[in-house]
């Protein structure tokens, strides 16, 4: 079966430590796009100027071309922001998961499209601002409106404190929200309907593609449900469960261009 979409994960798949696209997943990319393949470049990240340039480099910065935020949260027309799809979180249950937060003293903050709003500041937080030159503002829960609306929640503390925050989390706040573990001292919460495969998979259906011409790529547990895809691929830097979940792995790693190296073998050697 041939593959006509491509979902790519950034950090640690498509981006190499440095957070820049190795050659060889540049020319790969490029080569596929010209056969026809669509690129969707999936991530946690919001639209910016720095995803915005990612695109422009892959040569897919194009209106109407899909981008898929916030770990499926939505789906975005690269050029404009518009939203293709998008679901988000209410004001009660921002409350909520700042108040699981609250309890262990942890940074916690609301990521909207156009700032990332926080209880405070640490060091991991701030990867956010210099990795997506995102606009920081302080929140105040008692002063937000009803209408409030964001497509995340995020704790950015120690490995160590996120570990006991999940092990301790109740089963209601587990089943009410999808939980993914983006990095290490990353925790997100983001509405139980969304993830990256099924954004994919909606993407996918507004051209007309199917589930089985779908490729997925990533590294991390927050793309752990790219094991749905027909070929999911784990990069070899993959975390254990990614790698143990997929189909598929690459033999270079994010550095030296694995996401090139897998689409030369299974989309243009066929």
């Amino acid at each position: 079966m041939k593959i006509k979409l491509i979902g790519i994960d950034f950090d640690g798949t498509l981006l190499n430590d440095k957070k820049e696209i190795p050659a060889l997943n540049v020319e790969m990319i490029k080569r596929a796009t010209e056969k026809g393949v669509m690129i969707a470049l999936t991530t946690g990240r919001p639209i910016n100027d720095v995803t915005q340039g990612y695109h422009r480099q892959l040569g897919i910065f194009k209106p109407g071309h899909p981008f898929i935020a916030y770990n499926g949260a939505a789906v975005m027309d690269i050029t404009s922001g518009d939203f293709i799809i998008k679901h988000e979180l209410g004001l009660s249950e921002v409350k909520e998961i700042f108040a699981h937060a609250e309890k262990y003293n942890a940074v916690c903050y609301a990521y909207r499209n156009d700032a990332l709003l926080y209880n405070f500041l640490n060091d991991y937080i701030w990867e956010e601002k210099i990795f997506n030159d995102t606009v920081f503002k302080p929140i105040d829960l008692d002063a937000l409106t009803d209408d409030f609306k964001c497509f995340k929640v995020m704790f950015a503390e120690s490995p160590e404190l996120l570990d006991r925050m999940e092990k301790e989390m109740p089963e209601e706040l587990k089943n009410k929200y999808t939980i993914l573990r983006s990095l290490d001292h990353f925790l997100e919460f983001i509405p139980k309907c969304a993830d990256k495969w099924t954004a994919l998979k909606s993407v996918g259906e507004l051209y007309g593609i199917k589930e089985d011409e779908i490729m997925a790529i990533g590294d991390s547990m927050n793309d752990y449900s790219f094991k749905n895809a027909k070929y999911s691929v784990a990069m070899i830097n993959a975390v254990p469960g990614i790698k143990k979940a997929f189909k598929y792995q690459t033999t270079l790693n994010n550095n030296e261009g694995g996401v090139g190296q897998i689409i030369y073998d299974l989309v243009l050697n066929d």
